[in-house]
């Protein structure tokens, strides 16, 4: 996957397109595919777990759609001018719930809102 050499995850754990599962395969369930990752010289085989993300992008467009924003440019600015979410939690889940528990009837949800949340904490 592109998403390896991109990314690179060499510890298991590491996380980018893929999971590094190390030196097990993951089994394969809930959309869930296990992949050779690569092999590093004396050191075996490494093995991801490679799953489908498809509200990312979503997520992303409903910032604008919603007002939170006026244009996708701005959420780079705006993470990198708060330490932190501030106890706000987002589940993008626009077109149902993807892996591990696929559930096409989820619903997206916004935890944490508190009266000290404002748009930053929430973009």
């Amino acid at each position: 996957s592109s998403g390896i050499n991109a990314e690179w995850p060499l510890r298991p754990g590491g996380i980018a397109c893929n999971v590094n599962t190390g030196s097990k395969t993951h089994p394969t369930s809930h959309d869930i595919y296990p992949l050779i990752g690569w092999k590093l010289e004396n050191e075996g085989v490494f093995y991801v777990a490679e799953v489908i993300a498809a509200n990312g992008g979503r997520a992303v467009e409903w910032t604008v759609s919603s007002g939170l924003i006026n244009n996708i440019k701005e959420i780079d600015d705006i993470a990198r001018s708060v330490p932190d979410s501030g106890g706000v939690s987002f589940i993008p889940a626009f077109n149902g719930m993807e892996v591990p528990y696929r559930d096409p009837f989820a619903g997206t949800s916004l935890f944490g809102i508190s009266l000290a949340t404002k748009t930053k904490s929430i973009v």
